[in-house]
């Protein structure tokens, strides 16, 4: 007896001391006994609870959760059961409480519920706002038009529908796995090198170049970048990267044009110097051959005289066509709309552009008449100016490319912010095999002059140190 009065007491200090919420509840759900700290919580006194049955502070919404697991509890189904709930309080508002219920019988044997009860409002709202940003982000990277991840330095952790696409995989397929098995082996060192750095410094600096490997083997190459951000409690990248597969292959296409636009013109200015060199000797032998008096030989050497004219005729012949590579003919030349050329030399430019972080500026005008020549030949000149003024400007920049109408006929001027030319160089600028650059063959400018010049247009170069240059040709109408 001793004992149980003893161990009584011992429960009834605990049960009043404790600073969780408790009560004792009968089989029906009616209060019996409430300690101070449940009565805190809610915001009623020991006295108005006793009056109350725990279906009393339940909503409506969760009558049928409370219900269910109270009569598990007395089929004795379970022996206690947890669940978070609403929970009303004195002053008409709710808080969401977190409730531990198991049933024990007293000394009489008679049945009773135990109720734990913890405050958990915060927390609930805090999981409730987590969860609203967690809807929030993800309908925004679902909707973003470039692909998408989320990874540690280990495992891919998110993947929206574009990357999905991008890479030819489901989302399910990838999640979880390891970034190891979606990165070229070549790349992957570097570059979860540059991940852990990011993930310990918390930013992520500049864009990564490499190559994904897709399910089917095959590579695509990608540019990256990102954010490191706080996902499911833990540091991660959140990536946004684009399949660079097609722009490589075009620039690879368009490092070929400009080869062979290259070479084109060496071609036709080496075969101009060839034909200027041949062409002179062969118009003075012709004309000694003229003026030998071989008459008294006549019959002798008539035939080693026809012989040698025609020769000579068949040398001159080969000589014009070499011309050819170099001046346009007439029949060559047709209309052309500049504004329209211009823009496609542009356009094969603009790789060149970014990779040396210069903005192309084109000032359109699309009212000026045709111009009489060939396309070809201006691309080049064009791609030459372009060129030379994107490689001026070592630290980047921007080209203004100005088309307008001029006193006699149009205009089209190339300015650029690089480090300008002093005086010496503007004199030799488009003298052949003259540069200012370690790699340069010192023929781009005199091969733009000479297409200039062939199309009766005029070439004028304004240039100061530390100030830029400005390339203008004019063309007549």
């Amino acid at each position: 007896m001793l004992d149980n009065i003893e161990t009584q007491g011992a429960f009834m200090n605990a049960f009043n001391q404790a600073f969780i919420g408790m009560a004792i509840v009968n089989m029906d759900g009616n209060f019996m006994m409430v300690n101070r700290s449940f009565c805190k919580i809610l915001g009623f006194t020991e006295e108005e609870i006793l009056q109350k049955n725990v279906m009393d502070l339940t909503p409506p919404e969760d009558f049928k959760l409370v219900a269910t697991q109270f009569q598990r509890l007395v089929e004795e189904d379970i022996e206690a059961f947890e669940i978070v709930k609403r929970c009303y309080k004195n002053n008409g508002g709710m808080i969401w409480g977190r409730l531990s219920i198991s049933i024990y019988q007293d000394e009489s044997q008679e049945s009773h519920l135990i109720i734990q009860l913890q405050d958990v409002t915060e927390r609930k709202l805090e999981e409730e706002e987590l969860m609203v940003r967690e809807r929030e982000f993800r309908k925004l990277v679902e909707g973003a038009p470039d692909a998408m991840a989320i990874h540690d330095e280990e495992q891919i952790l998110y993947i929206n529908q574009v990357a999905t696409e991008t890479l030819g995989v489901k989302a399910e397929d990838v999640i979880g796995k390891p970034l190891s098995d979606f990165i070229l082996k070549e790349d992957w060192l570097w570059y979860r090198e540059k991940l852990v750095e990011a993930l310990e410094n918390g930013e992520v600096n500049g864009i990564f170049d490499i190559r994904l490997v897709l399910p089917s083997g095959e590579t695509i190459d990608v540019s990256s970048t990102g954010s490191i951000i706080e996902y499911h409690g833990r540091k991660a990248m959140q990536a946004v990267f684009r399949n660079n597969s097609a722009q490589k292959e075009f620039e690879m296409k368009s490092n070929y044009l400009l080869q062979q636009y290259e070479k084109m013109n060496l071609v036709g200015e080496l075969a101009a110097g060839i034909a200027h060199e041949i062409k002179n000797p062969l118009t003075i032998l012709k004309g000694f051959i003229q003026l030998l008096d071989i008459s008294k030989h006549k019959r002798e050497h008539t035939q080693y005289e026809s012989l040698m004219f025609s020769e000579i005729d068949r040398i001159h012949l080969m000589v014009n066509e070499f011309l050819t590579l170099a001046k346009p003919s007439e029949e060559d030349m047709k209309p052309i709309d500049l504004h329209v050329a211009l823009k496609q030399t542009i356009s094969l430019m603009h790789a060149h552009a970014v990779n040396n972080k210069v903005t192309i500026q084109f000032e359109e005008n699309t009212s000026l008449p045709l111009v009489h020549g060939i396309e070809n030949k201006l691309k080049q000149a064009f791609i030459n100016i372009i060129k030379n003024a994107i490689e001026a400007m070592h630290e980047g920049g921007r080209l203004r490319i100005i088309m307008d109408q001029c006193k006699d006929g149009m205009k089209i001027s190339f300015a650029d912010e690089g480090c300008g030319m002093t005086e010496e160089e503007l004199r030799k600028i488009t003298t052949p095999f003259f540069t200012t650059k370690s790699d340069g063959t010192g023929l781009g400018m005199m091969i733009t002059n000479n297409i200039v010049e062939s199309h009766n247009g005029k070439l004028q170069v304004e240039s100061k140190m530390g100030a830029g240059t400005t390339i203008s040709i004019a063309f007549p109408l």
